[in-house]
């Protein structure tokens, strides 16, 4: 990076304002909770299998993992993404851990409008003929 580049960061750091290439969020913001979601074994009659301390028996084949936004409940998410399609579906809280995450994509990409198939092309055939150029040139230098 140039002296040029470092000064342009170093002030749009200082001015500490939403612009094209500064967003501010909460430190909580781009936290998580990574879960670890089970669900138990079943009986034939489709209710949960218990152990004999009454918890439910894990069936270690639907285990699965759930990142869960620092700012919501681990029950509101469960409640909104899990449990409607897993029932039985509950949190092994001794597992869970914190993280953080900042995609850059998320909050900086800017789309751009892809090119057009007819210019590609042209671009395609263009290249195409300059290639048939050179090989001849080569055949001929044989």
């Amino acid at each position: 990076m140039s002296k040029e580049h470092i000064d342009n960061i170093t002030k749009i750091y200082g001015d500490f304002v939403e612009n094209e290439y500064s967003k501010i969020f909460e430190n909580e913001y781009f936290g998580y909770r990574k879960v670890t979601v089970l669900q138990p074994e079943l009986n034939d009659d489709g209710t949960p299998k218990k152990n004999k301390k009454g918890e439910y028996i894990p069936n270690k084949e639907l285990t699965d993992t759930e990142n869960i936004p620092l700012q919501e409940t681990i029950e509101e998410y469960m409640n909104r993404e899990v449990i409607p399609f897993a029932k039985y579906a509950y949190i092994d809280e001794s597992k869970t851990k914190i993280g953080y995450e900042i995609s850059f994509t998320k909050y900086f990409y800017k789309y751009q409008e892809p090119r057009k198939t007819e210019d590609i092309m042209n671009e395609i055939l263009e290249l195409d003929r300059k290639l048939d150029g050179v090989l001849r040139e080569l055949q001929e230098n044989e």
